[in-house]
């Protein structure tokens, strides 16, 4: 389905929030963290050593808050690799990150993962062919087929080179022709994008329930459940 934004947990001090017990934050850590940098300096007065503790509390905490958002960014290999760093260097490598990814970068960076999230998924599934492999197959002139992709009642994505790219499983090449119900579902979800209608297609809706996919339910003809699927979808939207 659609992912989800996920959320940083808070780390104010001897506060547990739903966050906090969802990504099982350990605040006695924290505390025990904290408490190391309240000891007093010889001589300082203790109106100066609550100062001074004070700051370094608030520093600590920025420092935590500052990392955090750093962290939730990675991916599960990014993480791999910085569990295994020294604690220098992993300072280090946090501060490159932060000094050189910018918005922007973040943006692209998370679009570029898409893509080959989105990529991999495909490659699964047989990946794609040309726009000559699809003509071949379905016997028919370039023209008709890109007006066929234009109707949307053929899957196909332009390149940054302009080709088109056409995913290969919604071709039943035993049969010489589209998937079952395939032409009936595009017509459903017209309005939809051709990604989210591939990853829709490609996606289990129901893991822990069935192994299948909504192109399995077209294979064998259950037109009426994938459109309910992808109406129940479509409400899930953000």
């Amino acid at each position: 389905m659609v992912e989800q934004t996920e959320h940083l947990p808070s780390f104010e001090a001897g506060k547990t929030s739903e966050t906090d017990r969802e990504h099982e934050i350990d605040i006695e850590r924290l505390e025990r963290v904290l408490a190391q940098f309240k000891h007093v300096r010889r001589g300082a007065t203790p109106k100066a050593a609550a100062k001074l503790s004070k700051a370094r509390r608030d520093l600590l905490m920025r420092s935590f808050e500052a990392m955090a958002r750093e962290i939730y960014q990675f991916d599960a290999l990014e993480i791999k690799d910085l569990s295994t760093k020294s604690d220098p260097r992993l300072l280090v490598e946090l501060a490159q990150s932060v000094l050189s990814d910018t918005p922007v970068d973040r943006t692209e960076r998370m679009a570029l993962k898409g893509a080959e999230r989105f990529r991999a998924l495909l490659d699964k599934f047989d990946g794609s062919v040309s726009t000559k492999w699809a003509c071949d197959f379905l016997g028919s002139t370039e023209a008709a087929v890109r007006k066929r992709v234009q109707r949307k009642t053929l899957l196909a994505r332009r390149m940054p080179n302009g080709e088109l790219s056409f995913p290969r499983f919604q071709f039943n090449e035993s049969a010489g022709d589209l998937v079952r119900c395939l032409q009936s579902f595009l017509a459903h979800v017209n309005s939809w994008p051709v990604e989210e209608i591939v990853r829709f297609l490609l996606v289990r809706h129901n893991p822990s329930v069935s192994d299948e996919n909504p192109l399995a339910m077209l294979k064998q003809g259950r037109l009426k459940q994938a459109i309910a699927l992808a109406d129940m979808h479509l409400t899930q939207r953000p």
